[in-house]
């Protein structure tokens, strides 16, 4: 998922599906909840981080092949991972193109995606309501970030897998209400 140059790697087809919920047990006590009986209490319930990831691999021929090792791949990947009260969901498609060496394949990748981050406040009384940092309603943001890869396999008995990925390079920061 994280490293466009395998997508499509040794011909194959991969799909990957990853669910998690972290700290399960934990009850945030930072914020308050505005009740209307008896004023602000606090917020109860499990406020653990939840994640949800899906990515999907195909090879794709661009020249001739002489093995079953594939010129290319293309991929999609979703992610949506919630943490408190701050929510990001991840789109993003991956192109790989491998050249063939005699004694290995090198593997170039490249993706592109969209990630929105959404802070979800309503209802939420803070501490200090006046702090000029601290935005008013729920907001959200989306950026558009691209990453880069590569991938070097061994061919032979002793198959040996080296890569190197770098998410995000567009380095853009998200701000929410003078927050970054």
């Amino acid at each position: 998922m994280f490293n466009p140059a395998v997508t499509g790697q040794n011909a194959r087809h991969c799909a990957t599906l990853l669910t998690r919920t972290q700290y399960s047990q934990y009850e945030d006590q930072t914020f308050l909840l505005n009740t209307h009986a008896g004023g602000p209490t606090h917020l109860e319930g499990a406020k653990g981080a939840k994640t949800v990831s899906f990515s999907y691999g195909a090879p794709i021929p661009l020249r001739c092949e002489t093995s079953r090792i594939s010129s290319g791949g293309a991929g999609l990947s979703f992610y949506a991972d919630e943490t408190g009260y701050l929510k990001t969901i991840y789109l993003k498609t991956d192109l790989a193109y491998r050249i063939s060496l005699p004694a290995a394949t090198l593997s170039l990748g490249a993706n592109v995606g969209m990630m929105q981050k959404v802070i979800d406040i309503n209802g939420l009384v803070y501490k200090d309501p006046f702090d000029p940092k601290v935005p008013l309603v729920s907001t959200s943001k989306h950026n558009v970030n691209y990453g880069f890869g590569i991938s070097y396999s061994s061919k032979g008995k002793h198959n040996v897998n080296i890569g190197y990925a770098i998410q995000n390079v567009s380095g853009r920061p998200f701000s929410f209400a003078n927050v970054d």
